[in-house]
């Protein structure tokens, strides 16, 4: 009897197939129903090799960056600031190939089974190699996982010490900038200060300097009396000085309600 069998792949899957096939097989095997099952096998199981070699090559390189690691053949690099975030991307990412390295693994398991229920014409030598093999890369998928779950850890205690160092770095700026606004306003305190004390002097000698004023009388003696326009200044100040404030107290009122209707929004957008 001949087995035939039609196989879907590309690129590395059908390199790896190409040098399956062109190894020396047995005659019994070749001609097996249960010999493309084990090509599916061998294929699934070099690819999770692969996957793993290269997990392990980002893990060593994470590891080295980090330095949480016992292996004393490693030489540490301290991570910079701006790699920590690329770190941690890799170790999602590997730990997302591990997981599909997982799923692979299953595949080959169930082939395995497959192959053991219907095994009366395939060597039990093959049989016995591929679940040693699952069993090994089951080993190392545990293992693998371990390190990557280490690393993930061990950077996120390191993001979160960059985080609590620029929280530190940003709260010394803060109280600098705390201790300038409190001089300020010590400043402002004082020229306001220097602004009260020549402020009474400054409005009388601007108000004596205008014409409202009557400074002799008809005998050509120094006297204090007002003419005409002052009673028209003050009828033209005090409504004026109102207004002023009116329109002052009016706009305060349209911030206030303005910042009021948007911290309600913010607060909706939050629930």
């Amino acid at each position: 009897p001949q087995t035939n069998a039609v196989v879907f792949c590309e690129g590395e899957e059908r390199t790896e197939l190409r040098r399956i096939l062109s190894s020396q097989w047995s005659a019994s095997l070749a001609a097996s129903p249960m010999f493309p099952a084990l090509l599916s096998g061998l294929m699934l199981a070099h690819e999770l090799d692969t996957t793993l070699d290269d997990i392990k090559k980002i893990v060593r390189e994470v590891e080295a960056r980090t330095g949480h690691h016992r292996f004393t053949s490693r030489r540490e690099t301290s991570p910079a600031a701006g790699e920590l975030g690329s770190l941690s991307a890799n170790m999602s990412g590997c730990a997302a190939k591990l997981a599909n390295g997982t799923r692979k693994l299953d595949l080959v398991s169930a082939i395995n089974a497959f192959i053991s229920q219907h095994m009366s014409e395939t060597p039990n030598s093959w049989v016995s190699l591929l679940q040693h093999r699952a069993a090994m890369q089951q080993t190392d998928l545990t293992y693998m996982q371990s390190r990557i779950d280490v690393q993930i850890r061990a950077l996120f205690h390191l993001i979160a010490q960059q985080d609590n160092a620029i929280a530190f770095d940003t709260a010394s700026a803060t109280r600098s900038i705390a201790a300038s606004s409190l001089q300020d306003s010590s400043s402002m305190k004082m020229l306001a200060l220097v602004a009260m004390f020549f402020l009474p002097g400054s409005f009388i000698a601007a108000l004596f300097s205008t014409p409202l004023f009557t400074w002799e009388d008809g005998q050509g003696k120094m006297s204090l009396g007002t003419r005409p326009q002052f009673a028209l200044f003050w009828a033209v100040t005090v409504p004026v000085t109102v207004a002023v404030f009116i329109m002052y107290a009016v706009w305060m009122c349209v911030i206030k309600k303005k910042d009021k209707r948007r911290r309600n929004k913010g607060i909706q957008v939050m629930a």
